[in-house]
């Protein structure tokens, strides 16, 4: 059997395990106080875990890239930017066309 529980002000049911639910209703893990605590510390341990995988791929990439001068940066922002408006140019004009 599972229990259902409601929160305010968003509400949501959550199905769990009945052994599971009296386990974390005795420890005092369902009250919403404790509930928004264990919900945000999981955001931000994901949103460290994302930092640290970021910071690997930069680091692996690092090894395989040139050192750029700012004259070569700059030309790649703006060679990606006359694309951007190419690509904006061409949808406004089909835009136009089909009268959307």
């Amino acid at each position: 059997m599972t229990k259902r529980f409601n929160f305010e002000p968003e509400e949501f049911n959550v199905e769990i395990p009945e052994d599971l639910y009296e386990e974390a209703k005795r420890a005092g893990l369902l009250e919403p106080e404790t509930l928004q605590i264990l919900i945000r510390e999981h955001l931000r341990r994901m949103a460290g875990d994302e930092l640290m995988s970021m910071t690997d791929k930069c680091r692996q990439a690092n090894g395989k890239l040139l050192p750029m001068t700012w004259d070569e940066i700059n030309a790649s922002i703006e060679e990606v930017r006359r694309e951007k408006q190419g690509q904006y140019e061409k949808d406004t004009e089909q835009n136009a066309i089909s009268g959307s």
